[in-house]
């Protein structure tokens, strides 16, 4: 091949790099928007510090996208800065100071929270794979510098990946127990007494077997099947009810909120109020993240 040959190729490879590129940096500005919209309807630990702190990485691969393309002699298309503009008017808009109990207050704020988590799976899988490719593509063209870039924002990616995996069963204990009436034996002993779901050492809550939890509790399980076990269930929770404190509700339809509404109603609430929701919750509900959120409310007063 002539060295005009050599030249048309060369010139073929440097616009296939550029167009990934720009895939991959209007990618980066939507899940930049994506990733502000999620916070602000994630309530305060340790998986929404992670969203955080990936907020922070997306917006640097983004400014490291734009600086290889500028590298490269590419200017930013008109769409993609309409896209970065509707990003800068999502976090004014959603104002992530404030809006997280705004958004999440109402029936189904844990729901959100784990349907976001399954949706950014999703999409950190879809930006491992342009990564994936890009670094390919890169090395195939003998450019090391787009290769390199492209290698370093998928190990980012992958990280976060694995993080959320690592959060999505304690975000569904936390459903379990906001939903069910009663929670299921599985859920409480997954999270009973050790807080794994939420612990500070960063893994998956541990899975132990209710008969395993019913020796180290010394609450035997009824082994009776069928129309006899749900008898027995029935009388057990009557008698629950018959020997429960017959203390009236912290405040009027107090009993119909979720735990995500009830935390964000305290927010702010006198002293009183908390004490009486903390007692209530102690004596009733025995729901663990509302009687933490009193806990803090409490230790600020």
């Amino acid at each position: 091949m002539g060295k005009r040959g050599d030249e048309a190729a060369l010139s073929r490879s440097a616009r296939k790099i550029v167009q990934y590129l720009n895939e991959a940096h209007a990618a980066e500005l939507v899940h930049r928007r994506d990733i502000q919209a999620q916070i602000a309807t994630t309530p305060p630990g340790r998986y929404r510090t992670a969203l955080e702190r990936h907020l922070r990485e997306t917006v640097r691969h983004a400014e490291r996208l734009a600086e290889r393309l500028a590298e490269l002699g590419e200017w930013r298309s008109p769409l993609q800065v309409g896209i970065g503009t509707a990003t800068s008017l999502a976090a004014q808009l959603l104002n992530i100071g404030k809006a997280p109990f705004d958004l999440v207050r109402g029936p189904g704020g844990e729901d959100r929270t784990l349907r976001s988590a399954r949706d950014s799976c999703a999409a950190e899988a879809a930006e491992i794979a342009t990564y994936t490719a890009l670094e390919r593509l890169a090395k195939d063209a003998d450019d090391r510098r787009t290769a390199k870039l492209a290698a370093w924002i998928r190990a980012d990616e992958e990280a976060m990946l694995k993080k959320i995996l690592a959060e999505i069963p304690g975000l569904t204990d936390t459903v379990a127990r906001a939903s069910f009436e009663v929670v299921p034996p599985k859920a409480i002993a997954r999270t009973a007494g050790t807080g794994a779901a939420h612990g500070s050492n960063g893994g998956s809550p541990a899975v132990v077997d209710p008969d395993t939890a019913a020796r180290q509790t010394d609450r035997p399980i009824n082994r009776v099947s069928g129309a006899a076990a749900a008898a027995s269930a029935a009388a057990r929770r009557a008698r629950s009810s018959a020997n429960a404190p017959a203390s009236a509700e912290p405040w009027a339809g107090y009993d119909r909120l979720t735990a995500v509404e009830i935390i964000a109603a305290l927010d702010g609430a006198s002293a009183a109020r908390v004490r009486r929701t903390r007692s209530y919750e102690r004596t009733r509900k025995k729901r663990a993240t509302v009687i933490q959120a009193t806990e803090r409310e409490l230790a600020r007063s």
